[in-house]
């Protein structure tokens, strides 16, 4: 199996844990990897033990700073049948029976052209809406599309992060795919019961957060809870990558705001069970990434969900976690607009009622364990290679 795109697999967050958590249990020795383009490589230790990874730079001298984006975008597509033909003397004495990519950037194009070229099985996994990873200007965009219907039509496999995904997909380009939700580590202690602290009065109310601040819709979302739980004696625990720079861009330089360093799952999971009351799962209300968020699924979900804890998820009606909140009642509490009054409205019921935190805990942990479990959803993928 050849892997090529520009998501890296590493055992570390979003895109790159889950196709880390994918390969997993595949045979080192049946897998290439190629990471495409990559600002940095993977770090050894968070590599798939026994697996050659390969690095190809081709279009990352493309700089947007050096040229404009209409440039930008023209000589990266002219590039694509030259590293098309690179990528076939490379891998020529390799036994290949499928290339495998992500759907992310321009890299899932170069290896549908590849899959053409050597006439192997191509499998899609699509965890985020292609145009939202990869901005074309308007003249690019019609044969954008319609690469990226040609290649969805002719995979032999199509793996969407969400069943909105999958719907979408199927009512575009008439041709069904598979739902493979984002799911655990193989490693990952999975609890049978919820922390103590659920069923514990409450003076105040800690919250969680782990992950990026994708958006600025993330961030007015984070400052709005921040705001809310300060004026509660609550605390909000961030743990992502930034600076003070730019928690003062997104207005979260708060006293109740501690910003923590990315940790090893099962490590973040017991740090949420001993020090955190409930765990928020925000989704874009920006409107220029609308469809993008009705289709994707936040990962963040099947870690969260190990820990037991109330989950409070905000976003658009339509976007894809508030679905499954509506799928799933009572495993969250929703939030539908981006104000200071629904925040405040959350912690309070929170603070206020026990019952509520343990009923919604104790699904939270149920609900994951049905969706997220590794044995179940890397059988999925695995089946195919047999």
């Amino acid at each position: 199996m050849l892997f090529f795109s520009e998501v890296k697999v590493e055992n570390t967050v979003a895109g790159s844990a889950l196709l880390y958590r994918l390969f997993e249990s595949l045979d080192p020795q049946s897998m290439l990897i190629y990471e495409f383009d990559v600002l940095k490589h993977s770090k050894h230790e968070r590599k798939l033990n026994g697996v050659q990874y390969h690095y190809l730079r081709a279009l990352s001298f493309l700089q947007a700073n050096r040229f404009s984006k209409r440039v930008h975008v023209l000589l990266s597509l002219c590039i694509i049948p030259l590293v098309v033909i690179y990528l076939k003397r490379k891998i020529r004495n390799q036994p290949l029976t499928n290339i495998v990519t992500v759907t992310h950037g321009i890299g899932w194009l170069i290896a549908y052209k590849l899959s053409k070229k050597l006439n192997i099985p191509l499998i899609l996994i699509l965890h985020d809406e292609v145009s939202f990873t990869y901005r074309v200007p308007g003249f690019c965009q019609q044969f954008m599309i319609s690469s990226f219907a040609s290649c969805y039509r002719s995979a032999k496999k199509r793996f969407c992060v969400s069943p909105y995904m999958e719907e979408y997909y199927f009512h575009k380009f008439g041709v069904r795919g598979d739902v493979l939700y984002p799911f655990r580590s193989s490693t990952s202690i999975e609890y049978k019961s919820i922390p103590v602290r659920v069923r514990q009065a409450k003076q105040s109310i800690v919250f969680g957060y782990a992950g990026s601040i994708a958006t600025p819709s993330y961030g007015r979302q984070l400052a709005l809870l921040a705001n809310a739980l300060n004026d509660k004696g609550g605390k909000l625990i961030i743990f992502s990558s930034i600076d003070i720079a730019f928690m003062r861009r997104h207005g979260l330089l708060f006293n109740n705001v501690e910003i923590k360093s990315f940790l090893p799952t099962n490590d973040l999971v017991s740090y949420f069970r001993q020090n955190v009351d409930a765990l928020f799962v925000p989704m874009a209300f920006d409107q220029e990434t609308d469809v993008a968020f009705q289709l994707n699924f936040p990962s963040k979900l099947t870690d969260y969900t190990l820990a037991g804890l109330p989950l409070v998820i905000s976003g658009p009606s339509n976007s894809s976690a508030i679905k499954w909140a509506r799928d799933n009642t009572e495993v969250a509490i929703t939030i539908g607009k981006e104000s200071l009054n629904e925040f405040t409205v959350c912690i309070d019921r929170l603070l206020m009622d026990a019952e509520l935190r343990i009923q919604l805990a104790e699904k939270s942990l149920n609900i994951g364990n049905h969706y997220f479990s590794f044995a179940k959803n890397s059988r999925l993928f695995e089946n195919i290679f047999l």
